[in-house]
């Protein structure tokens, strides 16, 4: 299966496949041989003028990539966020500690092998190693305390301790359950694999991007990952919030952060409001 192939081999086809980039999430996200980009969406009303920026985030990243983020929002009267951060269960996690044995049954050991990934993504980018790269968690943490940034999302704001009913590990599980054996095998395959290779220090950069490509494109991964905390209700949610700050407020300008894979629905839902895009400005989020 070839998910299970080595670092060396990946590069190369990932070297290959993206000699022309790649464009995922509906054109959202950029995978090329430079890097990984992202874009800056900026739309204003064809009526009141109103200026609305679209930041579509990749949550780990470059300094710099954010500096600009903070840079583009700053000039926003109010700013709409997704709330980003680690389910506590998988702190120091790594692939050779997750026991079968420890686990109720196969759904729920696949859940805690793709949660551990994306918390072990922070121990082998983390900034001592790579001093270049950052969390988007890290770098607006304090931006969510200000009064003019609003909390636009389903799932719990991370400064708050009010319970909600979305669990992202919870919904996880409730779709890796429904997979069929063939498929929880292979979710299962490729998600060990690289928790191993971050063990042994082999998990590169473009290995990173090699995923990105991976799970945005195969079916299975991606209706699993991007589907399992109710995308399109998130986005609806962030839109009321964002015409009741119109309404309250009527402020000359909003930024909306959230994950890239929120863009093309936000950015419907955006455009029946009657906003027009003026320009979309892509940056790169990861260095090759």
């Amino acid at each position: 299966m070839y998910y299970l192939v080595s670092s060396r081999y990946r590069l190369e086809v990932f070297n290959l496949v993206v000699r022309s980039a790649i464009a995922t999430l509906n054109g959202e996200q950029v995978v090329s041989r430079s890097g990984v980009y992202t874009f800056i969406h900026t739309y204003r009303h064809f009526r009141n003028g109103r200026r609305v920026v679209l930041c579509g985030m990749l949550h780990l990243g470059q300094k710099d990539y954010y500096s600009i983020i903070k840079d583009t929002l700053n000039s926003c009267s109010f700013i709409l966020y997704e709330p980003i951060c680690l389910d506590k269960r998988t702190a120091g996690f790594t692939g050779q500690q997750l026991d079968l044995d420890s686990v109720l049954d196969i759904n729920e050991f696949i859940a805690l092998e793709i949660l551990a990934y994306y918390a072990r993504l922070v121990e082998v980018f983390n900034s001592k190693l790579n001093p270049g790269f950052s969390l988007e968690a890290r770098e607006f943490d304090a931006f969510y305390k200000r009064d003019n940034w609003v909390h636009a999302d389903l799932l719990p704001d991370i400064h708050c301790e009010s319970e909600t009913d979305m669990s992202f590990s919870d919904a996880l599980y409730k779709r890796i359950a429904r997979l069929s054996k063939s498929k929880k095998l292979e979710v299962l395959n490729f998600f060990s694999s690289r928790l191993l290779e971050m063990d042994d220090g082999t998990f590169s950069v473009q290995d990173f991007a090699s995923d990105i490509v991976a799970i945005d494109t195969n079916d299975v991964f991606f209706k699993l990952l991007m589907s399992s905390t109710m995308q399109k209700k998130r986005d609806r949610r962030c839109f009321e919030v964002f015409d009741s700050v119109i309404a309250q407020r009527d402020p000359d300008s909003i930024g909306i952060k959230f994950g890239v894979a929120h863009m093309p629905y936000q950015r419907t839902l955006l455009e029946r409001r009657g906003y027009r895009l003026v320009k979309s400005d892509k940056i790169c989020c990861i260095h090759f």
